[in-house]
């Protein structure tokens, strides 16, 4: 790092502290277009041609299909895909106003590459006016089906934005920024949640790029493959557990499916029977996990647990409950819900 950039990030990281916002380790590449690192995975050659990017058939030298939740396209009215056209500046080499927050873009490279990637570094570059703009709470998110999405790295500080100045590269990396990555992913995208404006025109953005390793792919929790090849596929995986798919509405305690748990016995008898004399089995597993350990065959801790709380003032059993709700831990997705509870009954 030359003594330019050292001293422009130990400002960056100095103004972060007196502010009280929280300090990372951003590096400041510089400001303009020729402080972009270029040769992404969005366009390895930086050969890519605006007015030739016509997916399917034709991407114009681009190494990827993008995608927005508003303004789709290259130029237009400074639409979105101009954060990955390789130039800073304004009108069309920024994308520009915001219609209805979140703000999204981003790279897909399942028919371009045919593999996953890990997010080693990536930039992102700030517009070429009004600071107010700027991002302020957004995230990068990586995705194998774009339906599934995680979060890889986030900023949330919606009193400041990183930028410290207009047509700025900020470099973010693993391990410095962010954890370092052991899953792969296929598509990345920004959302931007918040600026610092919340009426039109509230939101612009300069340049995204994005760089990584190949990797294999994260699991893709809905097609009965193992796709990370950790031996546990779909909602099996641990991985899967935010997954909407994965996610089993069911209420803590009703392990006999009537809907029914406060001031009686009959849950409590039914796990008994099943465990040991050889009863039905429950139509929710992860219900029957009462005292949320992430176990309830074969012994009588989860039977005494609601006995307790029913009838001597126990503890309450853990969310969700009493209410009929969704769980995202990995135990209740490791148990399983073969018979949940049907949305229309789970408000």
């Amino acid at each position: 790092m030359d003594d330019l950039r050292r001293r422009v990030l130990f400002v960056a990281l100095a103004t972060a502290l007196l502010s009280g916002g929280e300090l990372r380790a951003v590096e400041v590449l510089g400001t303009g277009t020729q402080f972009l690192l270029g040769n992404d995975l969005t366009d390895l050659d930086n050969d890519g041609v605006e007015t030739s990017y016509l997916p399917p058939d034709n991407l114009g030298g681009f190494d990827a299909t993008f995608f927005s939740s508003d303004e789709p396209g290259f130029g237009g009215g400074e639409f979105a895909f101009n954060v990955f056209d390789n130039v800073l500046g304004p009108v069309n080499d920024k994308w520009c106003c915001g219609t209805v927050p979140p703000e999204i873009v981003g790279a897909d490279f399942r028919e371009t590459y045919g593999t996953a990637f890990r997010l080693t570094h990536f930039t992102v570059a700030s517009a070429n006016d009004v600071p107010e703009r700027d991002p302020r709470v957004w995230r990068i998110e990586g995705s194998n089906d774009g339906d599934s999405w995680t979060a890889i790295f986030s900023q949330d500080d919606p009193n400041a934005s990183l930028w410290t100045a207009r047509l700025q590269v900020l470099l973010f990396q693993e391990d410095l920024d962010y954890e370092v990555q052991s899953a792969a992913y296929s598509m990345f995208r920004m959302v931007t949640e918040a600026t610092g404006l919340t009426v039109f025109p509230f939101f612009q953005l300069g340049e995204i790029e994005f760089f990584g390793e190949e990797g294999k792919s994260g699991e893709i929790c809905d097609n009965g493959i193992d796709d990370d090849g950790d031996e546990l596929i779909d909602c099996a995986d641990p991985s899967c557990a935010p997954n909407a798919a994965c996610q089993k509405r069911f209420v803590r305690g009703d392990c006999n499916g009537d809907g029914k748990v406060t001031g009686q016995v009959t849950d409590a008898v039914f796990l008994l029977n099943y465990n040991f004399l050889g009863g039905e089995a429950p139509p929710c597993s992860a219900a029957c996990d009462i005292n949320q350990d992430g176990a309830w065959t074969g012994q009588v801790t989860d039977a005494v647990y609601i006995l307790n709380y029913n009838f001597m003032g126990g503890p309450a059993p853990p969310a969700p409950f009493p209410g009929c709700g969704l769980s995202t831990l990995e135990t209740d997705n490791a148990l399983g819900c073969a018979t949940p509870t049907p949305a229309g009954d789970c408000p």
